[in-house]
């Protein structure tokens, strides 16, 4: 499984060549987000000792967003 280095990494890749391939990409080119370095605009919401939970604990989190209404609305 990669780790969220390569993910941004990977994400910042189809950003630049113009490729909505991935939810991410698609919403910053379709809005004309700004993007920056991965350490300048995304902050863990909490330290994983296993690479393996990053999925469940992103989608927990999400979640979690959600229901308190705190999402933009194409996410």
């Amino acid at each position: 499984m990669p780790n969220l280095k390569m993910r941004f990494q990977e994400q910042i890749r189809y950003i630049r060549s113009n490729n909505p391939q991935t939810a991410f990409a698609q919403h910053i080119l379709q809005n004309q987000h700004q993007y920056g370095q991965m350490n300048s605009i995304m902050t863990l919401p909490k330290p994983l000792s296993s690479p393996s939970m990053l999925l469940p604990y992103e989608q927990y989190y999400i979640q979690t967003l959600h229901e308190e209404g705190n999402l933009i609305p194409e996410q």
